[in-house]
């Protein structure tokens, strides 16, 4: 689960979070600076944080994940997924041949954060 994500759950109301993180590293993805603010509060909400967690199911009761090669149950009433991204270059692909001159930019060319998507469009606006 995305580690800003599940700070702002820690905010509505009474609740119990658990991140169940597949990587061995929660908000590999977050600059250094904010990261460590992130989970400092993260900590400060009683967030637990378990690494290298494979979820296998969604039940009735929770998350069934596998650590360390032993099955366990994050015991939950809701459940949130974040499952990451893959690109999608259909459109692209399509349009090759059809137009001139076509730029993929963004997701379209690997999933990444927003400010990669406008500097990718800013470089190919000025190259139009």
């Amino acid at each position: 689960m995305d580690a800003k994500f599940a700070l702002n759950l820690t905010t509505k109301g009474p609740k119990k979070v658990t991140i169940l993180e597949m990587l061995g590293r929660i908000g590999a993805d977050i600059g250094v600076t904010t990261r460590w603010a992130i989970l400092q509060e993260l900590h400060l909400h009683n967030v637990e944080m378990i690494t290298r967690a494979k979820v296998e199911r969604i039940t009735e009761s929770g998350a069934v994940y596998t650590h360390n090669g032993e099955e366990r149950l994050a015991e939950a009433d809701t459940v949130v997924i974040a499952v990451g991204a893959q690109s999608d270059n259909r459109l692209v692909e399509a349009l090759k041949g059809v137009h001139p001159e076509v730029h993929a930019i963004g997701d379209c060319v690997k999933p990444r954060k927003i400010l990669e998507a406008i500097h990718e469009g800013a470089e190919s606006g000025r190259k139009i």
